[in-house]
């Protein structure tokens, strides 16, 4: 199966049958970019050739469109060019064609199907053209983000975030930037934990052991010919950077220079070649995923050790319902004394093997390193970089295009003097909402530093019929669930609807009780304080009795003093001492 076609949509033919070339193409040469590394290529078919049974289909793209027929299928007399069977093969001898977008044969202006071409007539396979790129600049006080190269940027919720580089002066710089797209702001981050100064790191986003969404930095350089040792993580959350502590025997070797990329669903980072402590060219790979890294693993032949080639990250799922996911390594210098290659490899994590992209299609961009890459759906955008010339080394301000299903290359031909950023600018990031992608710093055509950021907008989207069917099919199994879920939900509400009637009744009949124990408290508080106020007085009457008692018990109270004597009328004076003198 083949590894590029694997994830298109397609169909496979039989094995008795061979494949063919999508085109029968000559690469011209590319002005001064592609000395030395033009060659004509050419492949003829037999007059002998079987016909194959037509597929159409329409693609609709604004005013763009095209057809796609069906192809001839080569026999084993076919003449071609040696090793020209293994165009478009990743891993096995299998060849596949543009899939029929409809189930129904193409009709004509009539309605009516359109007859089957017969075996004389000649039928061939069409691509459609990448969309336009509109290109613009946004311009700043240069006072944030400034002139710089060699730094490491990464989006993450509309916001770019920029690490580290080079400056003007040649100075390693430890500055943490975000750029807000929308409010096209730059903004300085300041923290107490900083990874310190990098260039030529890494910065991919991960997932921390506490499963929040953060940057991994890794690798590059703090200081001229000084590798970085640590890796860190910022923590989106907290806001902060923390170094990142792994296992020994799992951790790749510090390098700097390396291709980085990262799943955008799982955030599984990914790295491979670079220079090591020895400025040795390396050509193996580790992903870091749940907090931990492992090495790549391949079968086979790999692509030659290199640095500062640029890498992608490709997830396709078959009409098999089969998972695909695939690297795309372009480019590099493979010597690290300004040998560039052209050379397209792509690595199967499936099968595990490395597998070089040959007779590819189109104007095949010349080689280079210092570049940038970035996928949008199946198509691999490059630009800028570095070249080789017979004198000096010279920047390339252009735009490429890989449409991997066909295997073709094209030239978007945008102005050249235009692209301010050449080369050394990090990554091409990719503004998911928009479609848009970026360029921020990096060096121009005169190889000095420049802080410009330019952005590519796509003036049109390619529009598949196929892509429209699933996006409705997935669209309506989305409105099936939703429509499930509200069923649900709708049970679940009538069912604590009847649990809130039966809880207001039993509310209400609470509330009753509640009112009945409410007078019976009242009752029994009043029928308590008369009992107290009954209590005082039997308690003040006791007293007084107690107190009586006890007087009645003493008796009269004697005075120790005469008594006052009380007057005594004259007339009791003299019956007085009348009685006194009888008594004598």
């Amino acid at each position: 199966m083949s590894d590029i076609s694997d994830f298109s949509e397609t169909e496979e033919f039989s094995e008795n049958e061979k494949q063919k070339k999508f085109f029968q193409k000559k690469k011209s040469k590319n002005s001064t970019l592609s000395q030395n590394y033009t060659t004509d290529k050419s492949e003829m078919l037999s007059k002998n050739s079987s016909m194959r049974s037509v597929d159409s289909a329409l693609e609709v793209n604004g005013k763009l469109s095209i057809q796609k027929t069906g192809t001839f299928a080569s026999t084993k007399n076919s003449v071609t060019k040696k090793g020209s069977q293994d165009d478009h093969m990743l891993v096995g001898n299998e060849f596949k064609s543009f899939k029929n977008l409809y189930s129904t044969p193409k009709l004509n202006e009539e309605g009516k199907p359109s007859p089957t071409p017969s075996p004389n007539s000649r039928v061939t396979d069409c691509v459609m053209s990448p969309p336009k790129f509109f290109l613009s600049h946004i311009y700043h006080d240069n006072k944030v983000f400034t002139k710089k190269y060699g730094h490491s940027i990464v989006e993450y919720e509309n916001e770019f975030f920029i690490y580290g580089g080079i400056n003007s002066k040649n100075e390693y710089l430890d500055e943490f930037l975000t750029f807000t797209y929308g409010l096209n702001t730059f903004t300085s981050k300041k923290s107490i934990v900083n990874p310190g100064k990098r260039a030529y790191s890494s910065m991919t986003l991960t997932y921390n052991i506490n499963n929040n969404p953060c940057l991994l930095l890794f690798g590059g350089l703090c200081g001229p010919n000084v590798l970085a040792k640590d890796c860190y993580m910022y923590d989106f959350m907290e806001d902060t950077w923390s170094k990142y502590t792994y296992k020994l025997e799992s951790i790749p070797g510090t390098r700097y220079g390396h291709s980085y990329t990262f799943c955008s669903r799982t955030y599984t980072t990914v790295i491979w070649g670079g220079l090591n402590r020895n400025n040795e060219l390396l050509n193996t790979g580790h992903k870091f995923i749940n907090g931990e890294w492992s090495e790549i693993k391949h079968k086979g032949i790999c692509p030659s050790g290199r640095v500062f080639s640029s890498m992608v990250w490709l997830d396709r799922v078959t009409k098999e319902n089969v998972n695909y996911t695939f690297l795309y390594v372009f480019g590099g210098d493979t010597t690290n004394k300004g040998t560039p290659t052209d050379e397209l490899w792509v690595y199967n994590f499936n099968h595990e093997n490395w597998t070089m992209v040959k007779n590819s299609s189109g104007e095949t961009p010349c080689p280079r390193w210092k570049h940038g890459a970035v996928i949008i759906d199946k198509n691999m955008w490059i630009s800028g970089g570095l070249c080789s010339g017979w004198f000096s080394n010279y920047s390339i301000p252009d735009l490429y295009v890989y449409d991997i299903p066909s295997n073709c290359w094209f030239n978007c031909q945008i102005a050249s003097k235009q692209i301010h950023n050449c080369y050394d600018y990090g990554t091409l990031n990719l503004h998911s909402e928009t479609r848009a992608f970026f360029l921020f710093g990096g060096k121009n055509a005169n190889n000095d530093p420049t802080s410009n950021v330019c952005r590519f907008a796509p003036l049109c989207t390619n529009v598949s019929i196929v892509t429209m069917r699933n996006e409705i099919k997935r669209f309506s199994n989305y409105v099936l669930e939703v429509k499930k879920e509200s069923e649900e939900t709708a049970n679940n509400v009538s069912e604590m609807q009847k649990i809130i009637h039966t809880f207001s009744l039993d509310i209400k009949d609470f509330k009753i009780l509640f009112e009945a124990l409410t007078r019976s408290i009242q009752m029994l508080k009043e029928n308590i304080e008369n009992v107290d106020r009954e209590v005082a007085l039997l308690k003040q009457k006791l007293s007084v009795d107690e107190k009586k008692e006890e007087d009645a018990k003493k008796g009269p109270a004697v005075s120790a003093e005469p008594l006052p004597k009380e007057p005594v009328a004259e007339g009791d004076v003299k019956a007085n001492e009348s009685a006194k003198a009888e008594g004598q």
